[in-house]
């Protein structure tokens, strides 16, 4: 039933997602998420532009300072306006002043800011009307602060929102790879606030979701397009030339983080070091007057190459001391990460060199450096939730065993080992929701018997008790399969046990098994057993076998002590000499075990005169006789019914249903006894109902020995 609960919930997820991808579809498609008319409507404006020498240049190719730092063009505009039309560009540090014909239409003036005098992009959007079809527009382009700036570039006539349009769409998949480093920054930050125990993270997500954070919303406001949508033109300019430089700290805290030394003087000069870089690119815009323009590009080349030297001796540093303590340096996926990252970055750098060396190789405009990124930034987060969900899965399972063991001692107290596996293994199999768990016990001659079963309730037992399986062709081959499966043994279908192993799925299509996690038992090198866990839901397979892994450990304790208690049991209770059991043996037997209320025999057997005793010359000794006169009585009572009170006084049990048969096993022993040269003294008394008091028993059983000893 479960398994099909799991099945229906799975199709209606697909369905579930195949219906929103539909609906997500066709809303792309009846919209204007994916038109392409805009494209029509959208005419170049950027060719023949005629400039106050009468030359004709593509406005693009135009720099304002080989014209002395200011540069006049004109153009007629065509015949065809709507009141729709705009003329649209976009400028570089440059302060512009347009007419239509005579009339001024257009100031641009940027003001002094963060990032200095007007330095920054700019997108212009001027409004034209049909009545200005046919005019002359003339533009004045002025380089800020004797830049090489004031370049204006991709002019064209359409209306401002498919420019607007036309801009984000060029700049779509930078900016949604940036959107998506940003996401794994906020995503990373969120994880890090949410784990209590930070101490024992495998590295910073913290910092690492700071850097994320900080370079995807870099890398986001340099697509441009968070002024394109706001207008706010200095707020993004300021962001664009000083987010990026405090994302050093940070990314050298992450570094240091997955190394194994974790030095924090790494922390201190990463901080101060970038520290120091912002307020000196910040203190040259506003003490020495130089424009970001100019500082930026040494600021960032600083920092970057700083943060990497810095990175390189932390790598040094983690590698030689790693080697010298033999300790495995590990999270090598980071450094595949990192060579990934600064090979995009790297080809990106070749596109724009390529660029302006006029190669025409392209200009990817930093996509291939957010996808390093984000491959980077995605790749960290999936090791990170790989511990985590590994963590979270080891401390479920540690708090497993922790109530395991608990449970264990806590309920096996009055049965001692015994009552120990009994109650773990009642608690493995409903907390891992098994149908049956059982353990099977070497026997000492090859074959495995089961020992041990706790079944579901409601559930037959499954006589494991009668199961022995030989170890040659059998267990061995189900141990090498769990050697070869990384020490771990989990039968997800019996079908493919088949042909290769026909016993062991005969054993489990008979008992309606349909899979199965096993582990051995094993005491100093050597398999005592084998637990096995039956029927669990499937998607518990590979958590049941780390579990079984971690407690066959404790088990085989259990199992070693329970041999051990009974080997204390037999030492205790047996005389060492003559093997039958002792007086302390012989008191519990009567105040527990003895059930007085039934019929039973009693028979005490003193040994006579020593010296009189046909014995072996010179072994002559009471341990000596004693061990046959104990042999006769075992072969006659059993060896757990016959007792040694003295050194030559021995008692015995006997339940046999009439007082005559008793008789006769008295008879025999005394045969027995003197067949073997012993001379002994027997008293016997048979309780046909009982008695209510062993003494009174003892007593009687006592005067009729002493009486056959005066005869």
């Amino acid at each position: 039933m479960k398994k099909l609960q799991l099945s229906t919930e799975k199709k209606y997820t697909i369905l579930f997602i195949f219906l929103e991808v539909l609906l997500i579809l066709y809303i792309m498609i009846s919209t204007a998420f994916v038109d392409s008319g805009y494209r029509e409507r959208i005419r170049p404006f950027s060719s023949e532009w005629t400039l106050d020498d009468g030359r004709i240049w593509k406005i693009d190719d135009v720099l304002p300072h080989q014209y002395g730092g200011q540069v006049t063009m004109r153009k007629k505009l065509p015949e065809n306006l709507s009141d729709d039309d705009c003329l649209c560009f976009e400028t570089r540090n440059a302060s512009i002043k347009i007419w239509v014909d005579d009339r001024e239409v257009y100031t641009f003036e940027p003001k002094e800011n963060l990032t200095g005098h007007g330095y920054g992009d700019a997108f212009h959007m001027i409004g034209l009307r049909k009545w200005d079809a046919g005019k002359t527009v003339r533009i004045r382009s002025q380089g800020m602060n004797n830049l090489l700036g004031g370049r204006i570039s991709g002019v064209c006539l359409a209306p401002a929102q498919d420019y607007i349009y036309m801009n984000i769409t060029k700049r779509a998949l930078p900016a949604l790879l940036s959107l998506l480093i940003v996401f794994l920054g906020v995503v990373m930050l969120i994880i890090h606030f949410m784990i209590p125990d930070k101490e024992n993270m495998p590295f910073s997500i913290l910092s690492l979701g700071l850097v994320a954070l900080l370079a995807g919303f870099w890398l986001l406001v340099d697509t441009n397009i968070m002024q394109l949508l706001s207008g706010r033109l200095y707020l993004w300019r300021s962001l664009n030339r000083t987010v990026i430089l405090l994302a050093a700290f940070p990314c050298v805290s992450f570094f240091n983080s997955i190394t194994k030394l974790r030095r924090p003087v790494y922390l201190h000069i990463a901080f101060w070091y970038s520290l120091l870089a912002f307020c000196l690119m910040v203190g040259l815009r506003f003490f020495a007057g130089i424009d970001m323009a100019r500082s930026f590009s040494v600021a960032i080349t600083a920092v970057i190459l700083g943060v990497i030297v810095l990175m390189t001796v932390i790598l040094i540093d983690n590698y030689l001391y790693c080697r010298t303590n033999a300790i495995p340096i590990g999270f090598r996926s980071f450094y595949f990460g990192m060579i990934v990252f600064f090979a995009c970055a790297l080809l990106d750098v070749l596109l724009y060199l390529s660029r302006r060396f006029q190669l025409n190789m392209g200009d990817s405009y930093g996509v291939f450096s957010r996808i390093g990124l984000a491959f980077f930034a995605t790749l960290s987060l999936v090791q990170f939730l790989s511990w985590w969900a590994g963590s979270r899965a080891e401390i479920g399972r540690d708090r497993f065993i922790n109530r395991a063991l608990q449970y264990a001692v806590s309920t096996g107290d009055s049965g001692g080992s015994e009552g120990g596996v009994d109650s773990m293994l009642q608690f493995m199999g409903k907390e891992l929701q098994a149908r049956r768990v059982c353990i099977f016990e070497e026997q000492g001659n090859g074959r495995f018997h089961g020992t041990y079963e706790w079944h579901e309730e409601g559930l037959p037992p499954s006589g494991v008790d009668l199961i022995y399986m030989p170890y040659e062709g059998y267990v061995q081959e189900l141990y090498k399969a769990y050697v070869a499966d990384g020490n771990r043994l989990i039968v997800r279908d019996p079908e493919k046990y088949r042909s290769s192993q026909p016993g062991l799925y005969n054993l489990l299509k008979n008992n309606h098994v349909d899979n199965a996690v096993a582990g051995p038992l094993e005491s100093n090198g050597k398999m005592i057993g084998f637990l096995a866990i039956l029927d669990v839901p499937a998607q518990n397979l590979n958590e049941t076998s780390e579990i079984v892994s971690m407690l066959s450990y404790f088990l085989t304790q259990l199992i070693v002590q329970r041999e051990e208690q009974k080997r204390l049991h037999l030492y205790s209770f047996r005389d060492s000499f003559s093997g039958a059991l002792n007086r302390r043996a012989f008191k519990e037997f009567i105040d527990i075990h003895l059930d007085q209320s039934a019929a039973f025999g009693y028979l005490v057997c003193r040994i006579d005169d020593v010296g009189n005793n046909d014995v072996v010359a010179g072994r002559d000794t009471v341990d000596l006789i004693a061990q046959r006169l104990v042999r006769c009585m075992n072969d006659v009572f059993g060896n757990e019914r016959v007792y040694r009170l003295t050194s030559t006084d021995f008692a015995a049990f006997g339940f046999e249903t009439e007082e005559s048969f008793f008789t006769g096993d008295v008879d025999r022993v005394k045969r027995l006894a003197a067949d073997q040269g012993l001379h002994v003294s027997v008293g016997a008394v048979y309780c046909a109902y009982g008695t209510m008091g062993m003494e009174r028993v003892m007593r009687r059983a006592g005067d009729m020995l002493k009486d056959a000893r005066d005869k």
